[in-house]
C-alpha cells in the first residue's frame, strides 16, 4: 500500500505540474509503456488530478467532509473534462494485479458520482491505467446518460442498502 502510495502522489503531482517527470520506473518496479505518452497528453491538456466527489442519498453533490448528508464519496485519480465534446474522461491509476472484473463496477461508481457533479456532460469514458504493467482496461463508455446513470444508481442503491 505505501508503495502503491508513493506511485499515486508522484503521478499526481506530475498532471499538476509540480514535477516534471512521473515516478521512476525502474525506483518502483513499473512499466509505463503506452501509459506514459497518454498521461503526458492528459497533463497537458490541462486534466484534474484527485477529485475529491461526494453525494447526498438522493445523488446530489456535497462537500466531502459533509458528514451529516455524505452518502457516498469517490475520489478519482484523473478526469478530463472536455466542453467542447460534452465528455469527461476518468482514469483510476492502479498498481499491483489487474482485476478487470471487479474494477469494472468501480467505473460503474466514477460515472454515477462524477454525472451528478458534472451534469451537462453528455459522455462518460472511465478506463482503468495498471502501471505495473503498462496496460489499461478496456474502456467503459457511457452513453445515453439520462437513462444510464439513473439505472447505475439503482442498481448501487440496491447493493448498499443491506
Amino acid at each position: 500500500m505505501l508503495r502503491g502510495g508513493a506511485v499515486d502522489e508522484g503521478v499526481t503531482n506530475f498532471l499538476l505540474g509540480k514535477v516534471k517527470a512521473l515516478p521512476s520506473e525502474s525506483k518502483f518496479g513499473l512499466h509505463y509503456g503506452d501509459l506514459k505518452p497518454d498521461l503526458t497528453r492528459l497533463k497537458k491538456a490541462g486534466a484534474k488530478a484527485q477529485l475529491e466527489y461526494a453525494v447526498t442519498r438522493n445523488w446530489e453533490p456535497c462537500d466531502w467532509r459533509d458528514w451529516n448528508t455524505c452518502w457516498l464519496r469517490a475520489k478519482i485519480d484523473v478526469a478530463l473534462v472536455d466542453g467542447v465534446s460534452g465528455s469527461i474522461r476518468i482514469i483510476d491509476n492502479k498498481t499491483g494485479r489487474a482485476y478487470p472484473d471487479k474494477h469494472a463496477e468501480q467505473l460503474e461508481i466514477y460515472a454515477a458520482v462524477s454525472y451528478a457533479h458534472e451534469p451537462a456532460v453528455t459522455e462518460i469514458q472511465a478506463e482503468m491505467f495498471y502501471l505495473d504493467s503498462g496496460t489499461r482496461s478496456a474502456p467503459a463508455v457511457f452513453t445515453d446518460l439520462k437513462k444510464t446513470i439513473p439505472r447505475l444508481r439503482k442498481k448501487w442503491e440496491k447493493i448498499v442498502k443491506p
